[in-house]
């Protein structure tokens, strides 16, 4: 997990339009979304991982997370859904599930020359 903390600069989405629509988010709450130039900022807290999203410097709002790795806790994401999540790792990868209403999606992360890359599963993506 050492390798995740420190700050990453998000530099690209990947099919996020497509994935929001799919979730149901408004097309107004699409753009905004993606034209977020979003900072993420892992830290520790004793046994807890903190995850900072850091969004639009001129709106400075931002979002932590406070978790333990493998177990299950209540989210609410920015797109304003409550859900059922959990965090683990798996061979130097950090997956993220996410559950709610008989949906599933896994978001996984890793670190390649020095950049944080993270994939949304199509494969578990079931709307």
């Amino acid at each position: 997990m050492e390798a995740f903390f420190g700050t990453w600069q998000l530099v690209s989405t990947e099919n996020l339009d497509q994935y929001m629509e799919a979730l149901g988010v408004s097309p107004a709450m699409r753009k905004y979304f993606s034209n977020m130039k979003t900072t993420l900022i892992f830290s520790q807290d004793g046994d807890y991982i903190v995850l900072k999203f850091k969004m639009h410097e001129a709106d400075n709002r931002s979002q932590t997370k406070r978790f333990k790795l493998g177990e299950e806790f209540e989210e609410n994401t920015l797109d304003f859904r409550t859900c059922r999540a959990v965090y683990y790792l798996d061979e130097g990868k950090l997956v993220h599930v996410q559950k709610w209403d008989g949906k599933k999606v896994t978001v996984i992360s890793e670190i390649q020359d020095r950049k944080l890359i993270s994939v949304r599963t199509n494969k578990h993506f079931m709307l």
